[in-house]
């Protein structure tokens, strides 16, 4: 992958919303917080494995793009990765995305503010990521998160 397709990554962020807005069974799972499996034990799972999967999808697309895009020194690369994959950047591109109104929480996380938590939100995002790599694979993941935290 070499240099950016605008187009095609409008196109995929339009698509992942579009599959989150209809509740699409995989990128449902991208919101359910733990929290709320504790009160509804139904055989649903939270975005933890998601997470976990999302946050290397997240690490490797960003040192793949700051890689083939400057020139920069492995301290200089490692440096600006770590601006854009920090919980706080993480959070900032959540809820840019309005991801906090699909979060599915347990009452007292709700009670406390669960949405605008941004360890929550930077979970979820993780989680995001981790949906489009199973579902699209690496090219859509790159543009949607190269897209999303390069472009913002």
């Amino acid at each position: 992958m070499t240099g950016k397709n605008v187009e095609g990554e409008t196109k995929v962020v339009e698509e992942v919303l579009h599959l989150i807005e209809n509740d699409d069974p995989l990128f449902k799972t991208v919101f359910i917080h733990d929290s709320y499996l504790n009160e509804h034990p139904n055989g649903v799972t939270s975005y933890e494995r998601l997470e976990f999967l999302g946050d290397a999808v997240i690490g490797l697309t960003i040192s793949d793009y700051y890689y083939r895009n400057t020139t920069d020194k492995e301290g200089d690369l490692t440096e600006k990765r770590k601006l854009k994959v920090c919980r706080k950047a993480l959070a900032k591109a959540a809820r840019n995305l309005n991801l906090d109104k699909h979060l599915i929480l347990g009452r007292g996380e709700n009670n406390n503010n669960g949405r605008n938590k941004d360890k929550i939100l930077a979970d979820c995002f993780e989680a995001l990521l981790g949906a489009i790599f199973i579902n699209f694979g690496y090219d859509k993941a790159y543009q949607f998160a190269t897209q999303v935290l390069i472009d913002e």
